[in-house]
């Protein structure tokens, strides 16, 4: 049962109708058994995710958080092959005008919040690689890449994408990754719908590289991901 606050759980539950229910085979997702809402909350009941004999049931983020990286292997054929034939599948692309905008409104609330995104980018960009920002641009070592909120966002600049259905929010976390029998299931779909098929990929890439730290302590795993 998962609960939430009422608009994100009314938002989840008809993203799972649209978008999960009749279009993402039930092998890698739960079934939603049922929904109510009170003034303040809305509860989700899903069906149980997992092995049915009591075995150890974790998410992609515990298994690459012990070192083991070989889920991830598992986790491409059981999710991400029935994806490319459904939610990615050429028979729901559709043509889409400007791809900035759509990050602009999905991530962003002006474009002051991206200076400020870039700022802490830059800060990162300086502590782990040694980066330096001059007229505009990073450089790092002998390599100048240019400032991503001007390529993206410059005024007037418009990129056409083909959008398909996207989790949404497809990190570690929202993969569970069960033994007996074994299996993969993707959960939470509050931020599923329309977008480009990177964004998932990279919310996973990135996820995997954040978590598969050896002898990291959670501290310092915490730390990474917020910057």
């Amino acid at each position: 049962v998962k609960i939430a606050p009422r608009a994100q759980g009314a938002s989840e539950k008809a993203n799972y109708d649209k978008f999960v229910r009749c279009v993402l085979p039930l092998a890698c997702r739960p079934e939603l058994l049922g929904f109510g809402r009170t003034r303040a909350y809305s509860g989700l009941c899903y069906s149980f995710v997992g092995g049915s004999r009591g075995s150890r049931i974790d998410t992609l983020t515990d298994h690459l958080q012990r070192g083991d990286a070989t889920k991830v292997a598992l986790v491409l054929r059981r999710i991400f092959d029935p994806m490319r034939d459904t939610w990615y599948s050429p028979a729901l692309l559709r043509a889409e005008t400007d791809i900035a905008r759509r990050y602009l409104n999905r991530h962003f609330t002006a474009q002051r919040s991206t200076a400020k995104a870039e700022a802490a980018l830059r800060a990162c960009a300086a502590r782990y690689f040694s980066a330096r920002h001059e007229d505009g641009r990073y450089l790092i070592g002998g390599l100048s890449f240019p400032s991503p909120r001007a390529t993206l966002f410059a005024p007037g600049r418009k990129r056409a994408y083909r959008s398909c259905i996207i989790h949404g929010d497809l990190n570690s976390d929202n993969i569970v990754v069960a033994d007996d029998p074994v299996g993969v299931t993707i959960v939470d779909f509050q931020k599923t719908g329309r977008g480009h098929v990177h964004e998932d990929l990279i919310h996973v890439e990135a996820s995997v590289r954040i978590n598969y730290v050896r002898d990291a302590s959670f501290g310092e795993i915490l730390e990474k991901e917020r910057l």
